[in-house]
């Protein structure tokens, strides 16, 4: 496993999310592990979590049109009645 100081981190963030592409990153604080970075997927695949709601529907074809028509759950449903004088 890849091992980056703290120091080094907050240093070069972007050469630190390079390196976790590849793999964990232990990131470490006084010479001791502190935290670990690492890609989404290998986080997914190490907990088990899939997608988000919002990452599956990104994923949706795109229909053409943004005007969704949906159902009311009151429809079909008797109207109020009138009790005006």
């Amino acid at each position: 496993m890849k091992t980056i100081s703290s120091q080094d981190f907050e240093r070069d963030i972007e050469a630190a999310k390079r390196a976790a592409l590849d793999g964990p990153l232990l990131i470490t604080e006084s010479e001791k592990p502190s935290l670990v970075l690492m890609n989404i997927d290998d986080y997914r695949e190490l907990t088990g979590i899939g997608e988000s709601v919002a990452e599956a529907f990104a994923k949706l074809p795109d229909s053409g049109s943004d005007d969704i028509e949906f159902k009311s759950a009151f429809d079909g449903l008797p109207k109020s009645a009138d009790l005006s004088d």
